[in-house]
């Protein structure tokens, strides 16, 4: 019997003691529950002028792109509306001609599998490959 919300959700983390844990069992030994820890590669959508969202921070990540290593995804919005999306501090793609800075910059690679509302965001916006 798998851990489930009471919403029918399967959590992405399980807090316990006020630590993250990585798996539950029941008493008797059953694993309920595994937290996903594989790596995980993504391709971004070619466009991503009607997915990208509004303004979005997800900081303290470990994930290559270009062979580049990151550590955030920002979706910054402008005074004129148009957004960018940002790796670091480097501008990966724009709304306002659709255009990628690089195309290497549509795969990224996570050491760990995204979780939470970065991973609602990337199933949003790319394809796990």
């Amino acid at each position: 019997m798998p851990l489930v919300m009471s919403n029918g959700d399967i959590p992405d983390i399980v807090i316990f003691n006020g630590q993250e844990v990585t798996r539950v069992v029941s008493s008797t030994g059953e694993s309920l529950w595994e937290k996903n820890t594989s790596p995980e590669r993504w391709e971004f959508n070619n466009n991503l002028t009607d997915t990208i969202g509004d303004a979005f921070t997800e900081e303290g990540l470990s994930f290559t792109s270009d062979s580049v290593v990151f550590t955030s995804i920002k979706v910054i919005v402008e005074d004129s509306g148009n957004k960018k999306l940002m790796f670091d501090e480097i501008c990966a793609y724009k709304t306002v001609d659709n255009t990628w800075s690089s195309a290497d910059y549509r795969t990224v690679s996570f050491t760990t599998a995204p979780l939470g509302k970065l991973r609602t965001w990337l199933q949003r916006n790319a394809t796990l490959l």
